[in-house]
């Protein structure tokens, strides 16, 4: 969070980081749902976020994680 403010370096990095903040990052599902779509909205972090669930959260071991995983893939898809 300081390193955004600071050095500017991300894109969008004050917008994310004023939206996906603890109390929001704190609910699973508002974070998959809600957080990760807005994130992707922004084409620099697109596919990169679709590769992580992909590749990791599609695997998960727990099955809850991988359900959100394909929703918000689902939902994704559709930007």
């Amino acid at each position: 969070q300081e390193h955004v403010g600071r050095q500017g370096n991300f894109p969008h990095g004050i917008v994310i980081n004023t939206t996906a903040d603890y109390f929001t990052l704190g609910n699973r599902k508002r974070a998959f749902l809600d957080i990760a779509l807005f994130v992707a909205k922004f084409p620099e972090y697109r596919e990169p976020l679709i590769a992580h669930l992909l590749s990791t959260k599609s695997r998960h071991w727990d099955k809850k994680v991988r359900s959100l995983a394909a929703d918000s893939l689902r939902r994704m898809a559709l930007l």
